[in-house]
């Protein structure tokens, strides 16, 4: 029993370290046989992301003035059901800009006819599970708009915070939908003034920094829950039973 233990446990540190490994911070360099390629992480940063006109840039860069307007810290989470969580509370995070740059080659900068934002449904990965039916998973979307350039001065964008409850009633399952319709559902909100105005709507969902704490040490556990189910679905028989007395001491963490 002692060595099924070790084996899972083996399994789940690698993942661990796997992941961990796979974490890129500014300093690292990139190797070629075991020597310096003479480029770094900043150099990729630089090349994928500096043009931050581009809309799969822009979504991001939203995403992270969103966290750091609400007082998150979080990773930015690709493949989770919402872009940012604050204790229960999940949000989902939409950019568009009043201009763009389809050809940056070209340097021609032009405007947006039409500003519309993407609030189709999803489905979601379920850890251990398949993906769930169609939904809007979040309890509030946040629609960022950048009015002009650059992206870097706060001033230029424009917060609209919407519950999605309110987009479901006015909506329904639309695709897309209009900024001249969010107007209609939000007033803009500057970055100084989203998280007053998001607890305002909310009820105050964003949490104290001791609360952030506690809440980094749920996500810690969250994460280790994830590794054994991880583990559950690649074991044999035997081993799933070990697996599975592990998980109970987690049961309190899972919705």
């Amino acid at each position: 029993m002692d060595s099924k233990k070790n084996c899972i446990g083996n399994i789940s540190n690698l993942l661990s370290d796997k992941l961990h490994t796979e974490n890129m911070d500014r300093w690292l360099d990139f190797r070629t046989l075991g020597s310096p390629s003479g480029f770094s992480t900043v150099d990729f940063w630089e090349w994928y992301a500096s043009y931050s006109i581009d809309s799969s840039v822009r979504g991001a860069l939203a995403e992270f003035l969103v966290m750091k307007a609400l007082g998150i810290e979080q990773r930015r989470s690709h493949w989770g059901k919402c872009d940012l969580v604050s204790g229960s509370f999940s949000f989902e995070i939409k950019s568009s800009a009043k201009i763009t740059c389809k050809h940056p080659e070209s340097g021609a900068i032009s405007e947006n006819k039409r500003i519309v934002f993407d609030i189709a449904d999803r489905h979601h990965h379920i850890t251990g599970d398949s993906w769930s039916e169609k939904e809007r998973c979040s309890d509030m979307y946040i629609f960022c708009f950048l009015c002009d350039l650059p992206v870097t001065n706060t001033d230029n964008w424009e917060f609209y915070p919407v519950l999605t409850s309110d987009i479901n009633v006015s909506f329904g399952h639309a695709k897309t939908v209009s900024l001249s319709r969010i107007r209609e559902l939000s007033d803009p909100v500057s970055f100084q003034d989203l998280g007053t105005t998001v607890n305002k709507i909310s009820g105050g969902v964003l949490m104290s920094s001791t609360e952030t704490q506690e809440e980094k040490e749920r996500q810690e556990q969250v994460q280790e829950l994830q590794r054994l189910l991880a583990c559950y679905q690649v074991a044999s028989r035997d081993d799933k039973n070990v697996v599975w007395a592990a998980l109970n001491k987690y049961m309190p963490y899972v919705n």
